[in-house]
């Protein structure tokens, strides 16, 4: 179904392995979860499956709701491993190291709002997990920790990893863009100041 001959190597963490390739005919994207040494095989299979289902259910979940995430083309719980559409487009963590406009990090805030207002949770939501695509719409990628909440806090902590691998101003843009489009505005503000202050502690403390 896929060329695993010629697949490419783009990223890899302690957690999978991310590698480009071809999917009947089309370029994709395959991320394999790596099993954990250390934990008993039949446990580590387990946490992995509801790992994989977790990620594929946040993804469609995005879809329905209209937040652009890449088309799911195959799971494969036996070789542990997603195969994802391929999105054409650059990456945000190198685009915010460039020049950019105020409209892209306006864009960031809003789609993060709609994923937030979808009660589902990124985990990792830095800028190295956004790209901009050819067609200059915000794609959300690499849903490994997300999970559903409709908690305040939640969400909070999602802005808070953001805020830490951005300028003050370009966080401060892309806040203004999330709560026009957030649901509830003032509650996740009051969740963020406190998150912000527990960092601060941990900061000073450590």
């Amino acid at each position: 179904m896929y060329e695993e001959n010629g697949s490419h190597i783009i990223a890899q963490g302690a957690e999978a392995v991310v590698l480009t390739s071809e999917y009947l005919g089309k370029p994709c994207v395959i991320k394999r979860r790596l099993p954990k040494r250390f934990r008993h095989k039949v446990l580590d299979e387990q946490l992995t499956k509801n790992r994989i289902t977790a990620e594929c259910r946040s993804i469609q979940k995005l879809r329905k709701a209209g937040v652009f995430v890449p088309v799911i083309y195959l799971v494969n719980f036996i070789k542990k491993e997603i195969i994802y559409e391929y999105i054409n487009g650059s990456s945000i963590l190198s685009l915010l190291n460039t020049d950019y406009d105020e409209n892209l990090l306006s864009s960031i805030g809003e789609t993060i709002a709609k994923m937030h207002n979808s009660n589902i949770v990124h985990g990792d939501l830095t800028t190295k997990n956004m790209m901009m695509a050819e067609s200059g719409e915000i794609c959300l990628i690499d849903f490994g920790l997300s999970f559903s909440s409709t908690l305040a806090e939640d969400k909070a902590v999602d802005l808070y990893v953001l805020e830490r691998c951005c300028t003050p101003s370009q966080f401060e843009i892309m806040l203004k863009g999330y709560f026009s489009t957030i649901n509830n505005q003032s509650a996740i503000r009051g969740k963020l100041e406190e998150v912000r202050l527990r960092g601060r502690k941990r900061d000073l403390s450590g």
